[in-house]
């Protein structure tokens, strides 16, 4: 039983130390003071790699016919709703 007692009070101490690094740090500052301006003619994605990166390496969105029908489907909602409840 004595063997018990170090081994919960040294993974309780971990645990408190790991709580009150993580609390010690600010979440609602900003990495940057720059800021981000959406840019509507490009996809979602490439605005998040713009916005967090800054640096893309020659990534581009891919080409796509004018006409085409990109939007959710009814495949991608009940997707949505599989994860939302999971």
């Amino acid at each position: 039983m004595n063997l018990l007692k170090p081994k919960c009070l040294s993974i309780t101490l971990l645990a408190a130390s790991l709580l009150i690094g993580c609390a010690s740090t600010d979440p609602y500052k900003p990495q940057s003071d720059e800021d981000f301006v959406y840019d509507p003619d490009k996809s979602f994605a490439m605005n998040v790699v713009d916005g967090s990166l800054g640096v893309h390496n020659g990534l581009t969105d891919a080409a796509r016919p004018q006409d085409a029908d990109t939007g959710p489907d009814a495949v991608s909602y009940t997707a949505d709703a599989i994860i939302g409840f999971w």
